[in-house]
């Protein structure tokens, strides 16, 4: 996104949940913290079309990931990154998405590791041929 760029966003940042996840042993013998911020984007007339019926809802939004808590073991993050994405681009008026999802337990010596990925609806839709 251009920082010139006029934008509307709808977030929810640093949530965590407890999530069964990853590729090594001891990953898939109990949940591990994983910390998620996830932001909409819409066009700027977002403001003057919002409705109580048409919104992005960041209620959903929060009660989708936290669903996440109950979920079979994941391998790969990027498998969740595309299940927020493909939830995501569900609200009519998001028009891009940008999500973070990081484990901030995972080494000794750092804070986080995991993924970011930004993606605009139309690109997002080319890449899956929706």
């Amino acid at each position: 996104m251009a920082e010139n760029e006029s934008t509307i966003s709808v977030f929810v940042r640093n949530m965590r949940v407890a999530v069964r996840i990853g590729l090594l042993g001891s990953e898939k013998t109990a949940p591990q913290n994983l910390d998620v911020s996830v932001e909409l984007f819409a066009a700027p007339d977002y403001l003057q079309k919002a409705t109580q019926s048409e919104i992005i809802d960041y209620s959903k939004l929060y009660h989708y990931i936290e669903s996440w808590e109950g979920r079979p073991h994941t391998e790969l993050l990027e498998t969740l990154a595309q299940d927020l994405l493909a939830f995501s681009f569900t609200f009519p008026l998001v028009t891009a998405v940008k999500i973070e999802l990081s484990k901030p337990e995972i080494f000794d010596k750092t804070q986080q590791a995991g993924l970011t990925a930004y993606l605009r609806k139309a690109e997002y839709q080319k890449q899956y041929d929706l």
